[in-house]
């Protein structure tokens, strides 16, 4: 009687394979969603540094034919 408790249920392995598997899976998920969250933050810092240099170029340019502008008679 106390032998049949102490077997090993199959159940029971069942689960903890399962448990094995949903692990490694989880691992591997989280490895990817890293990786998409330096990707996405790396292209916030390009649109920052996009979105600046549009605005020093279109200063330039407004200077550059502002004082074209006087220029001409």
């Amino acid at each position: 009687m106390i032998e049949d408790r102490r077997a090993e249920d199959p159940r029971i392995n069942l689960l903890v394979a399962d448990v094995a598997v949903l692990k490694a899976d989880m691992r591997a998920n989280t490895e990817v969603t890293t990786q998409v969250r330096d990707i996405l933050a790396s292209f916030r810092i390009i649109g920052a540094v996009a979105k600046w240099s549009a605005a020093v170029g279109a200063g330039a340019a407004a200077i550059y034919h502002g004082f074209d502008f006087l220029r001409k008679p």
